[in-house]
């Protein structure tokens, strides 16, 4: 069994990605992650525009109260209402992710580990060494100590 994952481990120097294919990946996530940024900034307006028409709602019933022109229990309802949509409009708003500068950071550190496939695999764990030969092949031949093919 030693046998076979030398082989294996000496077929992974063979596998290198190439700088082409690094650079355009990083290039792909970099506007990806630029796209989503401007994409949960503009969602971020939108939100805080809507929380501004509310209190703008809310403003208005309360003069409303103030004057006696609407029943009492209308006004009641209608600023439950607004309650309930502002609690869920901040919720949204919370929820907005700005900074995906982590999750860039994350996937340029993977992408510094497969540009040498091989000693990410000589420094995996025998469970890591299983999920990367799931992940690049279906199946691996080894004949005489050496691998002939992949699928």
């Amino acid at each position: 069994m030693e046998r076979v994952a030398r082989a294996i481990e000496a077929h992974y120097k063979t596998m290198r990605l190439s700088s082409e294919f690094i650079a355009a990946v990083r290039e792909n996530l970099e506007s990806a992650v630029a796209d989503k940024v401007k994409a949960q900034q503009l969602l971020r307006k939108q939100l805080e525009n809507q929380l501004r028409q509310l209190a703008v709602k809310e403003e208005n019933l309360l003069d409303l109260a103030a004057d006696g022109e609407l029943p009492t229990a209308r006004i009641k309802v209608k600023l439950h209402e607004i309650g309930r949509d502002r609690a869920k409009l901040a919720a949204q708003l919370d929820a907005v992710e700005l900074d995906l500068s982590g999750g860039l950071a994350y996937i340029n550190a993977h992408l510094e580990l497969l540009a040498d496939p091989q000693e990410l695999y000589r420094r995996a764990s025998d469970e890591m060494r299983r999920q990367l030969n799931q992940a690049f092949f279906n199946r691996i031949y080894v004949v005489n100590d050496e691998v002939s093919a992949t699928s």
